[in-house]
């Protein structure tokens, strides 16, 4: 049992100061419905679908921040089109407008991942008057989770996994 809990000890050590590094520089979406009414919060999640595809496609090859941006900047019109497209298909034919550059964002849990508010970069989707609720996620590295904005996010975790094997079936170390 102390095994385990010195294991644990120094895995959260390990994971806390991988996040807190000063390296690690997301790049965020963020999609902001034309109001909170239920058909623009359905679209809102159908154009974030499109982005958040077509985005995980361009900064596959990507290998940082600064590589991040620059694809993004270069594809600015292709992504602005493909939010477009997504819409228009969905039979919203008013305002769908792409920015791109530094944006503030409050804090956000993904998993046991914590980032802190502050301003990142970022690709904001803005639909109709902007005006309703909004979703984000993290396009690189890519931490989009596609489903509804309540409740939690569940990632996957190989050491979470092992170790409820370990608790259910009662394995010693």
């Amino acid at each position: 049992m102390r095994r385990l809990l010195l294991c644990l000890f120094c895995l959260g050590l390990s994971f806390t100061s991988i996040c807190e590094a000063e390296t690690f520089s997301p790049v965020r979406l963020h999609v902001v419905a034309d109001s909170n009414e239920p058909e623009a919060q359905r679209l809102k999640l159908l154009v974030r679908d499109c982005v958040a595809l077509e985005t995980r496609a361009l900064l596959a090859s990507a290998h940082s921040e600064a590589e991040a941006c620059a694809i993004l900047r270069e594809k600015a019109a292709y992504l602005r089109a493909c939010a477009r497209q997504a819409a228009r298909e969905n039979g919203y034919d008013g305002r769908v407008a792409i920015r791109q550059g530094q944006m503030p964002f409050p804090a956000r849990l993904y998993g046991t991942l914590l980032l802190p508010a502050g301003a990142y970069d970022a690709v904001r989707v803005e639909l109709g008057a902007a005006e309703g609720r909004n979703w984000w996620c993290v396009l690189y590295p890519s931490l989009c989770v596609r489903g509804g904005t309540d409740g939690p996010i569940r990632f996957y975790s190989s050491v979470r996994t092992w170790l409820e094997r370990i608790r259910r079936e009662g394995l010693g170390l």
